[in-house]
């Protein structure tokens, strides 16, 4: 992907790229893309107006810390739920 990256940058420059490199960094665009409409779309963040208003990178970034504070909390509450069962031998052990 670094490679890639440079690639872009340096046809940003002016510079031509081999027919690999382009193939390479299409893909990553598209890579890129995805990526950011699939955070956006996890995160609850309006793409267009945050692009408009020039917040859109901010709000990605909050968006995962979002969903990674959610994601240690679900871990926490599993392992609480799974130290419990095995303490106490509670099949029924509060979600």
């Amino acid at each position: 992907m670094r490679d890639c990256l440079e690639g872009l940058r340096d046809l940003f420059g002016g510079e031509s790229l081999s027919r690999d490199e382009l193939h390479a960094a299409k893909r990553l665009v598209g890579f890129c893309l995805e990526v950011v409409t699939k955070v956006a779309e996890q995160g609850g963040v309006d793409f267009v107006e945050s692009f408009d208003n020039g917040s859109l990178e901010q709000r990605l970034e909050d968006a995962i810390e979002e969903m990674q504070a959610e994601a240690k909390d679900d871990e926490a509450m599993k392992s609480v739920q799974l130290h419990g069962y095995l303490q106490f031998g509670c099949g029924d052990w509060p979600r």
